[in-house]
């Protein structure tokens, strides 16, 4: 399998296919991505706050903050209320 994007280059009436070496992405969605970012790094509370800011404030788009501090809520209110609180809090205003 080819992970290499090429593209057809006319040079002298021949074709040539020309490798530009840009391996092919998968673009996936930043909210899940950022979901297993923190349950990878939530043994750790300085980690953890750390990647929901920058989650917060980075990553996510405006529309998908509601739905990340949702799931956010339902998987780590037990472990870190404070550090919920004070992330979304501040992001908030």
């Amino acid at each position: 399998m080819n992970i290499y994007r090429t593209f057809p280059v006319k040079l002298r009436s021949n074709i040539v296919l020309f490798n530009l070496h840009t391996p092919k992405i998968n673009f996936f969605n930043m909210l899940e991505y950022v979901k297993t970012i923190l349950q990878k790094v939530s043994f750790d509370k300085i980690l953890f706050e750390k990647e929901l800011n920058k989650s917060i404030s980075k990553y996510l788009k405006p529309n998908e903050v509601e739905e990340f501090r949702d799931w956010c809520y339902q998987m780590f209110n037990p472990t870190y209320p404070q550090i919920l609180d004070r992330c979304f809090n501040h992001s908030m205003v």
